[in-house]
């Protein structure tokens, strides 16, 4: 590889999330992305966040930590195990998906280094808007390729908060970004992007007779660890899945030219991020 290749190849990750095993990672990773993303509920106690905390820093792999929207109660959870990152990887990233989040990173944990999460990019994904793009005048086409990181006061206001790197999908739609100069450099995830993310978990009880239909705030059996479903969408003909509490689509390949977006970083998800 060309030294002008080196300088600009993206590095490699990997999404073990809570799931998935080390031997999962994928070929050339040189980094982690441990945690849960998407509800509370499923983060990791301290014992067995420590263990694999442990076990990457054994293999000499950086470490981010994923964490979900969360309530005062999963605030506090979060604290306990940033405690436990602080300790052990003190200069860790903590991609946040709660401004709550950041604000406690801030003040109790300033060594561990905010990531702004794909939670809180302001883009509409899936693939009823990757099909109905084609109708759309060039000026709609271009505003559904574009996010919230295109307005440069918003870029201001990150950088101001200590946050230079955020977190991407890769949209069916395409993306129109380019980072490069701002500051700010950015993760795009493979192959895996959200849709949408609820509390009202839409697995609860899946698996109970007469309860199928119901969706709400219930005890949490985690059937989410157990299953999940594929769907077909009504005016779509790409298939669209629901794991837990988030409704995900696949976008096989990456997109060209990377490094002319400002993205260097490529995650790599061996399954559904949950």
């Amino acid at each position: 590889m060309s030294r002008a290749a080196r300088a600009t190849a993206p590095e490699w990750a990997t999404y073990l999330g809570e799931t998935c095993d080390a031997a999962a990672l994928a070929a050339g990773s040189t980094r982690v992305y441990l945690g849960h993303e998407f509800c509370e509920r499923l983060l990791p106690t301290v014992e067995s966040f420590s263990t694999r905390l442990r076990e990457a820093l054994r293999a000499r792999l950086a470490v981010s930590f994923v964490t979900p929207y969360v309530t005062e109660r999963g605030l506090r959870r979060l604290g306990a195990l940033c405690a436990t990152l602080a300790e052990l990887c003190p200069d860790a990233e903590v991609v946040f998906s709660d401004w709550g989040t950041l604000r406690m990173l801030r003040s109790e944990f300033p060594s561990l280094v905010p990531v702004l999460g794909r939670l809180l990019i302001k883009m509409k994904s899936g693939s009823r808007i990757a099909e109905l793009s084609s109708r759309f005048n060039a000026e709609t086409a271009s505003y559904f390729r574009t996010c919230s990181l295109d307005v440069p006061v918003y870029r201001e206001f990150l950088l101001a908060q200590g946050i230079s790197r955020v977190e991407l999908d890769d949209p069916l739609q395409g993306l129109d970004l380019d980072l490069r100069g701002t500051g700010i450099s950015a993760s795009i995830y493979t192959p895996y992007g959200y849709i949408a993310t609820t509390r009202l978990c839409l697995s609860a009880s899946c698996d109970r007779h007469g309860l199928e239909d119901e969706v709400g705030i219930f005890s949490c059996r985690k059937e989410c660890r157990r299953m999940s479903f594929e769907i077909e969408p009504l005016g779509s003909s790409a298939a669209q899945y629901r794991k837990g509490n988030t409704l995900f689509y696949r976008s096989d390949g990456l997109p060209e030219g990377l490094a002319d977006r400002g993205i260097d970083r490529v995650v790599v998800e061996p399954g559904l991020p949950f």
